[in-house]
């Protein structure tokens, strides 16, 4: 892992590090699904209530396993596999997209319609489609 060194500062991301993909009918303003696809490397799906999770999170995560630093206070083995999956695609220059693919207000509804998303992305990763980065 890179570390920070003192006399050039922290290391960051590049800018616009990942593609954000808009579907029609889809707010960020409401929360919802989404998910991040890793070209030849994976997908992983996620919820969120708000935005500012996939959008500004993991970016900030990164940049902690760019400099070194833990996941949370005392948690340096906290990243999970879709945030070492990131850094890597980062580093090589490998396209990285986030799709906000729907909208469910209802925390119990999106806990469980993303249970079916992630489902449907392992048996398409059966048939051929990229793995699933979600854990099991």
């Amino acid at each position: 892992m890179e570390q920070i060194d003192l006399a050039t500062g922290p290391v960051s991301l590049q800018p616009n590090w990942f593609t954000r993909i808009e579907v029609d009918g889809v707010s960020d303003e409401r929360p919802g699904i989404y998910e991040w696809r890793i070209e030849g490397v994976g997908v992983y799906i996620g919820k969120y209530g708000r935005i500012r999770r996939p959008t500004k999170e993991y970016g900030r995560n990164l940049k902690r396993m760019l400099n070194g630093q833990n996941y949370r206070l005392n948690d340096k083995n906290g990243f999970r596999k879709i945030h070492h999956a990131l850094l890597d695609a980062h580093r090589n220059a490998v396209k990285i997209t986030l799709t906000i693919l729907e909208n469910v207000i209802d925390p119990h509804q999106r806990s469980a319609r993303e249970r079916v998303l992630i489902a449907q992305r392992r048996a398409e990763a059966k048939s051929g489609g990229l793995p699933v980065l979600n854990s099991d």
